[in-house]
This record gives structure tokens, sequence and C-alpha cells, in this order.
């Protein structure tokens, strides 16, 4: 009788190269079924958001200059109005150093980080609550979208307006040639609105940032959700993926401009002596004293810009793809070594015994461990291959098992 500690090195290049195919060849259906936690998606999707910010932060300052300068001129902070963006460029280079460009970018990296981090985690939980039908129509998925995107963004925003409104205003802070600064840093900017406006200076244009938020985050979120498996292929390729986020981006925010523009300019007012009665107001004076296109001011900056936002969206959408794949290649690897031994001794229990269903009871006993294992080791991961579940070497052992159990049981007959 052959002994069964043979079993233990057989086929050992068979358990290496098995073991390598399955971690190279995770599933798609395993990476869709895997849904990260709050905590997950608040980390990929902020860490993504800090960087690109960081990186569009001088146009993110050219383009509040270039949408506030009429308030800046009223209140006496800038003495002529810029004629674009390679002006507003040059001025602010002249008159304030290169470090200006990157002024008010801690503050919105502080903003910034839990604002994306809020949105994109609150579009995936608010996702997951809404009831799915596999019979529903791509209009049908492209509003539930929306819908999802515009309440993250309402939801994320009442959490971090305040800082918005601090960015806004330390951004708008330009430096008049040989004068000082209105604010010296974030805190002066808190205590001075305080100060004169109270806490509703600090949210002042709450409802129309709202309105706005729903807007741009509606069309941002469901466009990309609703086209990406249309027109990408699976996995979608980064250049695609970012030239698809982009078209989003720009034309998510050319349809909310104007509602951002009003928000921004009522952000001006607070701990000023004009006040607008309200958004509608503001929206009215602006047109009526500056033009209709007035409302667009910056929005060329903001196209620049919005490459940022793309890389914020392929960003999150490829960091979780990679942190997925590196969560199923830890927890294959971990099924793999705790399982090792537990098959080894049912395989060798079954040879001893000689029964023909040995091998059988091994792997589903040991498929039994290993799911159980799985399960406690990650208890918000839901794995729904139990049956689909395949360890190529002990499939292997399996077979050589039944040949030697049939060739041992007809010796015995």
């Amino acid at each position: 009788m052959t002994d069964p500690h043979d079993l233990d090195s057989s086929d050992d290049s068979d358990y290496k190269s098995s073991r390598s195919t399955r971690s190279s060849k995770m599933s798609k259906m395993e990476k869709k079924v895997i849904k990260l936690g709050f905590a997950e998606n608040f980390f990929l999707s902020g860490t993504a958001a800090i960087v690109s910010k960081t990186m569009a932060a001088p146009l993110e300052r050219v383009k509040l200059l270039l949408q506030n300068q009429d308030e800046l001129i009223r209140f006496g902070r800038l003495t002529h109005p810029y004629k674009g963006i390679r002006d507003c460029i040059h001025r602010t280079f002249v008159t304030e150093g290169i470090r200006s460009f990157w002024r008010s970018n801690m503050v919105n990296c502080a903003r910034y980080f839990p604002s994306q981090a809020l949105n994109f985690a609150f579009n995936d939980q608010i996702k997951a609550l809404v009831p799915r039908s596999p019979t529903e129509t791509q209009m049908q998925k492209l509003m539930t979208n929306v819908a999802c995107g515009g309440l993250a963004g309402v939801l994320s925003s009442c959490f971090v307006y305040s800082l918005d409104y601090a960015r806004t205003r330390l951004a708008n802070d330009a430096k008049l040639p040989g004068g000082g600064r209105q604010y010296t840093g974030l805190i002066d900017v808190y205590r001075q609105t305080l100060k004169t406006d109270g806490i509703q200076g600090l949210h002042r244009g709450f409802f129309i940032s709202a309105v706005a938020l729903m807007v741009y985050r509606g069309l941002y979120f469901g466009f990309y959700d609703s086209l990406k498996p249309v027109l990408l292929g699976d996995p979608p390729g980064v250049m695609e993926a970012f030239l698809l986020g982009y078209v989003i981006t720009v034309t998510a925010n050319l349809i909310a401009y104007p509602l951002d523009t009003v928000r921004r300019r009522m952000m001006m007012t607070s701990g000023e002596q004009v006040h607008y009665k309200g958004s509608i107001d503001c929206a009215m004076q602006i047109i009526r004293k500056e033009g209709p296109m007035s409302m667009m001011k910056g929005a060329g900056a903001n196209i620049l810009r919005n490459i940022a936002g793309a890389g914020v969206l392929v960003g999150f959408d490829k960091s979780k793809e990679f942190y997925i794949e590196s969560y199923l290649e830890k927890i294959s690897e971990f099924s793999w070594k705790e399982s090792e031994k537990e098959s080894a001794t049912f395989l060798k229990l079954s040879i001893l015994s000689n029964l023909r269903i040995g091998s059988r009871l091994a792997i589903e006993t040991d498929q039994k461990f290993s799911i159980n294992r799985l399960v406690s080791f990650k208890k918000n991961i839901l794995v729904i291959h139990l049956f689909r579940i395949k360890w190529p070497s002990l499939s292997a052992r399996s077979r050589k098992l039944d040949v030697k159990t049939k060739r041992e049981n007809s010796v015995l007959v």
C-alpha cells in the first residue's frame, strides 16, 4: 500500500501554478460582489482628491479671481478688471509672487478631502439602499444615479460648507501693490466673519449652493456611472476612463456654473457693508449690471481646472479596483495557507480508510473550512462562490487518490 506521506510532495508544481493562476485570474464577479466600506471609500477618494487639487491649485485660484473680480472691485480689493486668464496670471505673479497661486490650497485640501470622500462614500451608500431591478432601462439607471449623486453632494456640503466659504475668501484675497491682505489665514477668516455676521455669515449662499451641488454632483456621478459600462470596455483603459471623466466633468461644470457664480458672489458679501437679499436678487443684479455673460466669468480657467476633477473621478475608480484586487489576493493567500494542512490531513485519512468517497468528502470539508475562514477573516465581504471555489491542486490530488483507491479496492475484492 502506498505511503500516504507521498502525497505531501506530489503535484507540488501543479499546486504552485494553480495557486498563481487563481490569484492572477480573479473573476469579474468577485470584484463586483465586494462593496467597499465607508471608511475605505473615504480614504481612497480623499487621497485622490488631495493630489489632484494640489496640482490644479494655480488654475483654481485664477478661476475664483476671474469669477469674483467685480465684487473685489466694488470692495476696493482690485483696481481694474482682468482682461483674461493670461492677464490674471501675470498680474497675480507680479503682485504676489509664485507661491500665491497656492494660497488657500491647504484650506482647500482640508475642505476637499472630506468633501470628495463624503461625496463618493455617500454616493455608494445611497445607491446601495436604492432597490434596483434587472429589467430597468438605461434612462432609469441614469436618473437613479443622478438622484443619488445629487443627494450625496448636498449631504457632504452640510459638513464642509464653512470651509468652502473660508477657502473662497482666502483665494479672493487679492493683494494690492504695496498693500496688505484682508485675512492672515483660516482662523482670521472665521474670526472676522463671526464678529461681523455671526454664524450666518459662514453659511451665506448655502441654499443656492445645495441646488448647484444637486445639479453638478448629480450629473457628475450620474453620467459617469451610467456611461462607463456602456462606452468603456471591461476593464476600462486609464486613458479612455480619463477622457470620459473629463468630458463629463466639463459638461457638469458648465451647466452648473451660473449657480456656482451666484453662490460665490454671495459668499463674498459676508463681512461687507452690502449684502444681497437672496440668491435670486444676486443673480438679477449680476445680469442687470454686468450682463448675462458675467455669470460665466472664469469658466475658461475652470475647464482647464476640470482636469483635476476628471483625475479624481478616474483616480478613485482605479484605486478602488487596485484595492479590491490586492484584497482578494490577500484572501486567496490566506485561504491557501490555512487549508493546505487540513487538505492533506483529510486526503491521508481517506487513503488509509480506502473509501471511494474519501476524496470528495475531503474537498467538500476543505471548502467548508475555507469559506468559514474567509467569512470570519472579513465579515463585510459577501462571498457567493460557495460552489464555484476550485482548488486545482486538490483536484489533481483527488484524481490521483481516486485511481489509487480503485486499484486498492480491486485488490481487496
